[in-house]
């Protein structure tokens, strides 16, 4: 099982929570840039530390998961990250499988900044590139529940 989270606006001790209630070992991080203007205890200096006092492990896999990649021919005309191309990216596809490793070694939850996972590249790439690969993954909501995530198309992303 791989979870995911969006940190939102989240305080940081409500935040700490929903990853101890779910047993969450590691945080895999996904945002391109990893700090908040909003909430800057959710950038990374802070967020390690919090992490690191609360025994969760922290890894940047940003640069080759966020929702900014650096190569943009996997990117549609509004800029958005389109599943059939970066499915096709060895770089993409190789942090993928790091990811899937990282989950067999300890319970992983991949981060980025929002909430809803529908609204989100985690939610609608990342997670369906997992479920393809045989992969289960649930969605931590801000109000704690879980959602067993599914394959959603794009348009679709609204708040649940």
């Amino acid at each position: 099982m791989i979870y995911t989270v969006g940190h939102s606006n989240h305080n940081i001790e409500k935040f700490i929570g929903l990853l101890k209630a779910n047993g969450i070992e590691s945080i895999i991080e996904l945002r391109s840039v990893p700090k908040s203007k909003y909430s800057p205890h959710f950038n990374k200096p802070n967020l390690t530390y919090e992490l690191s006092r609360n025994g969760i492990r922290y890894l940047d896999m940003g640069k080759y998961l966020g929702g900014r990649p650096d190569d943009k021919t996997v990117l549609n005309i509004e800029n958005k990250i389109e599943e059939d191309l970066i499915e096709k990216k060895e770089w993409y596809l190789n942090s993928i499988m790091r990811l899937i490793n990282l989950s067999k070694e300890s319970k992983v939850a991949i981060m980025c900044s929002e909430e809803n996972p529908n609204n989100c590249h985690r939610g609608y790439i990342i997670t369906h590139t997992l479920l393809k690969k045989g992969e289960e993954v649930s969605h931590i909501r801000g109000s704690g529940k879980i959602q067993f995530a599914q394959r959603i198309p794009k348009q679709m992303g609204l708040a649940l």
